[in-house]
């Protein structure tokens, strides 16, 4: 991107923020900031654009409050002839090379970059030097319940904790953003990833290798589960280590199993007129399950036998 500059010094009064991804300061680090501006001045100038009469920020927050809390009247500004989508673009990719990034504010620089159009998934992988891998977690966050991301950005949970209550589906997640940011009684602590992992096994997970619907095409108007994020064997994209072979989305699971059931009970009543459906079974040998009156599911691939 191209852009006209020009270098002033500008009264703080004058600028406008209009929108900022930090959402927090640091207080501390705020205060030691100033200091050093008493001390030797602003020495990066803040980015501006112009908008009508008004001068926009589109970089530089942190500087510009502390400049105001150093007692300064003016601030070195760059001011660039940018429209207000290359100045989100800039603002952006600005906020991306800051060292103090939060996770919820890096996912929200790159969604802001996707949905300007000016970058896909993988362009803004390359442009950042990050992986695919890193853009699709990073998004998923904003994903994340209100009371969630505030953990989050309190430092309450961690990334890994987010990631984890993200395989839980909206079901669960309530009462388990509580129990991830309520300490465990007998530690005086909040759960760790693990103790967060276990519970969502414990709550949520559906064993796939019991599953009676197929799982290598979409059914029931779902995606495979070959594919699908929410199979624990396929999370190494998105989410951090469960057992391989297992749904965390446990409504998908139920609509699946439902279609199968109707399905099944379609088919019984065609080929074997005047059975009663009663529900399904996994045929086996000597100790296999035993439903009088019905017929059982063979394989996974629902092929019926009487």
């Amino acid at each position: 991107m191209t852009t006209a500059t020009t270098d002033n010094l500008i009264e703080l009064d004058q600028i406008e923020v209009r929108s900022n991804y930090r959402r927090t300061m640091d207080q501390a680090r705020l205060a030691e900031l100033a200091d050093n501006i008493k001390k030797v001045g602003v020495l990066e100038p803040v980015l501006v654009r112009r908008d009508g009469k008004s001068l926009v920020l589109i970089a530089g927050a942190r500087r510009l409050a502390a400049s105001k809390e150093a007692g300064l009247k003016t601030i070195p500004a760059r001011i660039l002839e940018v429209d207000e989508k290359q100045a989100a673009e800039i603002q952006a990719l600005e906020n991306l090379h800051r060292e103090d990034l939060s996770p919820l504010d890096e996912a929200r620089a790159f969604k802001t970059l996707l949905e300007l159009g000016s970058h896909t998934h993988a362009s803004l992988a390359e442009r950042i030097d990050k992986s695919l891998t890193y853009i699709y977690r990073g998004l998923k966050l904003l994903e994340l319940p209100e009371k969630a991301m505030t953990a989050l950005e309190k430092g309450i949970i961690s990334t890994g904790h987010a990631h984890q209550l993200l395989r839980a589906g909206p079901k669960h997640m309530e009462g388990l953003v509580k129990y991830a940011t309520t300490k465990l009684g007998w530690t005086g602590k909040f759960p760790s990833v693990d103790d967060l992992h276990r519970e969502i096994e414990k709550t949520v997970q559906k064993d796939l290798g019991k599953a009676i619907f197929p799982k290598n095409c979409a059914f029931a108007g779902e995606m495979a589960c070959t594919e699908c994020p929410f199979n624990s064997g396929n999370q190494g994209a998105l989410f951090d280590g469960a057992a391989k072979g297992h749904c965390v989305n446990p409504t998908c699971f139920s609509k699946k199993t439902a279609a199968a059931y109707r399905e099944l009970q379609e088919k019984g009543a065609k080929n074997y007129p005047g059975l009663k459906f009663q529900g399904a079974g996994v045929k086996s040998g000597y100790g296999g399950p035993e439903i009088k009156g019905a017929w059982v599911v063979e394989k996974v691939d629902a092929k019926i036998t009487k």
